[in-house]
């Protein structure tokens, strides 16, 4: 015991000497009371309500700011706190870069935090891809993230694609994934599982990162891309420059958008959508062109080809057809045919249709009713039985 007690000894002199012990006796008071007194205000700083879909995510500017301000000024009383406790060093710079590596681990856990706590709908932040669902709440097999594992002889369809194939407006029984599952089930030995990953305000982009990053886990036998209307929606910035042109560009600015705290900030400074008028008539910029959406569609069709899946492509119905959306239709049907792929042209089954309930009134002519989602679902099956892409008895 003496020989090691002189050892203690001589270390909590140093330590003394050091200043530490001092600044250790100022700073974890403060910083268990200023975790105290956040963790009793966070809940009343979260909105009550679930946020509004936004294009950067669930980010509710006002609150996020206030917090982020809140945690600075603490992180800086307890900076501040341990230099006056602990007294200056001898090595000023190296002193700063860890205060500012602190500094930043605070920020981040604190955003990690807020978000963590902030209520939740069908969305949910994404670091690549702005946002996507919060968790599978549309796969026709149940709701939870992440989906069922694979049932014994399982076939598995992932469907890709935007509010009108997730169903905006319907249950997620009258939605077409579901309606096509339960009736091509029915002829079929093996148990079926559609997966629907159609995402409110996805673009052809989005959907077509979202696979090369996260769908091939899960292991689709059949992968049905809907065209998605979001692509020639007017914006000050096109997908591929914030999503990444490239894959490597893609996977380095996935990392780079991990934090939390660069996602709030991101979202923070994003630019306003442009106003609809003359000069946005006269220089349009589009979510995706279409030479981007045929480099999407490359893309799928390469990953599909590697991972041996075959690929079927779904025009879905549109109502009214101003320019450009005619052209996004027109180019639609030459890419499937150009290249040889399975089309399920939803458009045309739509314009046969009979059913004036096709499309919600008034004006919404993007979101099929559960009637038109049935006349949807019934080309689905039509396609997929005549060209064998299903099992069947």
């Amino acid at each position: 015991m003496r020989v090691l007690a002189a050892p203690v000894r001589q270390s909590v002199l140093v330590l003394k000497r050091k200043g530490l012990v001092r600044g250790l006796l100022v700073v974890l008071p403060a910083a268990l009371l200023l975790t105290v007194l956040t963790a009793w205000w966070l809940p009343r700083l979260l909105p009550d309500t679930v946020p509004r879909f936004e294009a950067s995510g669930f980010f509710p500017p006002h609150e996020t700011l206030v917090f982020l301000a809140w945690t600075s000024l603490a992180t800086i009383l307890l900076i501040g706190l341990w230099r006056w406790g602990a007294g200056r060093t001898g090595r000023p710079v190296a002193e700063a870069l860890v205060l500012a590596l602190l500094f930043l681990t605070v920020q981040e856990g604190a955003a990690q935090a807020f978000l963590a706590h902030l209520p939740r709908a069908a969305y949910a932040p994404h670091p690549l891809l702005r946002w996507d669902l919060h968790g599978f709440e549309r796969a026709a097999s149940g709701q939870g993230h992440p989906p069922p594992p694979r049932a014994p002889g399982e076939f598995r369809v992932l469907c890709l694609g935007d509010s009108a194939t997730y169903g905006v407006g319907v249950s997620i029984e009258d939605s077409w994934p579901t309606r096509a599952q339960a009736e091509l089930q029915q002829h079929s030995r093996r148990p079926l599982r559609f997966i629907n990953h159609g995402v409110p305000g996805y673009t052809t982009w989005q959907a077509m990162a979202w696979l090369e990053r996260e769908g091939r886990a899960l292991e689709p036998d059949l992968v049905l891309f809907a065209s998605c209307h979001n692509d020639h929606s007017d914006s000050q910035e096109a997908d591929p420059a914030w999503i990444g042109e490239s894959a490597s560009r893609r996977q380095v600015r996935r990392i780079l958008m991990s934090p939390a705290l660069v996602q709030i900030l991101r979202a923070m400074l994003l630019s306003p959508p442009r106003h609809p008028g003359i000069p946005a008539l006269e220089r349009p910029n589009f979510r995706v062109s279409l030479d981007q959406r045929r480099s999407a569609l490359d893309r799928v069709r390469d990953l599909c080809h590697q991972d041996g899946r075959p690929l079927v492509l779904v025009l879905m119905p549109l109502g009214l057809k101003p320019w450009p959306a005619g052209d996004y239709i027109t180019d639609f049907r030459r890419y499937a045919a150009r290249n040889h792929l399975p089309l399920i042209d939803a458009q045309l089954a739509a314009e046969e249709s009979t059913d004036w309930r096709f499309f919600f009134p008034p004006g919404d002519t993007v979101h099929p009713t559960a009637e038109g989602q049935r006349v949807v679902a019934s080309e689905v099956v039509r396609v997929l039985r005549e060209g064998g892409l299903v099992p069947s008895k």
